[in-house]
C-alpha cells in the first residue's frame, strides 16, 4: 500500500525489510531469498511496483481505471456482489444494447450513490497570493511539490446520484475558524 500511497512511496530498500520482517520467527527465516522474491514481485505486478516519483491522487485514480484493473475488480467482488443482495447472478440487456453480466435489484439502485465533490469560491478573486488567502497543501510532500491555493472564502459541495437515477439532496460544507475551547479543571 506504501507504493501506491500518495504521501510517500516504498523504496526497493524498504520492501525488501517488510519482506525479511514477515518471514522472521517462522520456518521460511535463513530459506528465504529477498532478491528472488524482490525481482518476483517486480516481474508479477510491473504497473504497482515501479520507481517513479509521488503521484497526486487524480494519477493513481486514473492509473487504476483500466478495463483490465476493473475487470479483476469484478470478477473478485462478483460473490460479494451477489452474496450481498444488491444484485442477482442473471445478465441483462441495458437500453444501449450492452449486455451486463448481473442484474442490481431495482429496489438496492436506490441504496448505491455515487458522489462528487466541487469547490465554490465566495469571491471572484482568482487563486493568487494575496492577503485574503489561505494555502492549504499536505506537508508530508517533498520540498516544491504542487500545493492547494484557495481563496479564503469558499465551501465545497457535494453531489450524489444513485444507481436508479436518482439525484441525492445536495450537502455543503462550510469553512469555520477553529475557536479554542474553555480549559475545564478537574
Amino acid at each position: 500500500m506504501s507504493q501506491l500511497g500518495r504521501s510517500q512511496q516504498a523504496t526497493p530498500t524498504r520492501i525488501k525489510a517488510v519482506m525479511l520482517a514477515s518471514v522472521k520467527d517462522t520456518i521460511h527465516e535463513g530459506s528465504f531469498n529477498v532478491e528472488y522474491a524482490w525481482a518476483r514481485l517486480r516481474e508479477l505486478y510491473p504497473d504497482e511496483i515501479v520507481p517513479l516519483k509521488i503521484q497526486t491522487a487524480e494519477n493513481i485514480r486514473s492509473g487504476w481505471t483500466t478495463y483490465s484493473k476493473l475487470d479483476d475488480w469484478f470478477t473478485m467482488n462478483k460473490p460479494l456482489l451477489i452474496a450481498s443482495g444488491l444484485t442477482i447472478d442473471r445478465s441483462c440487456t441495458l437500453p444501449d444494447g450492452t449486455v451486463a453480466e448481473l442484474t442490481v435489484h431495482q429496489d438496492c439502485a436506490r441504496r448505491i450513490i455515487n458522489f462528487d465533490d466541487t469547490d465554490h469560491p465566495f469571491s471572484t478573486q482568482d487563486d493568487k497570493w494575496g492577503s485574503r488567502n489561505n494555502t492549504y497543501g499536505d506537508p508530508s510532500l517533498p520540498a516544491g511539490s504542487p500545493r492547494g491555493v484557495r481563496g479564503a472564502r469558499h465551501t465545497t459541495g457535494i453531489y450524489g446520484t444513485t444507481a436508479a437515477g436518482e439525484t441525492m439532496p445536495p450537502i455543503y460544507i462550510y469553512m469555520i475558524l477553529r475557536q479554542s475551547r474553555p480549559k475545564t479543571s478537574n
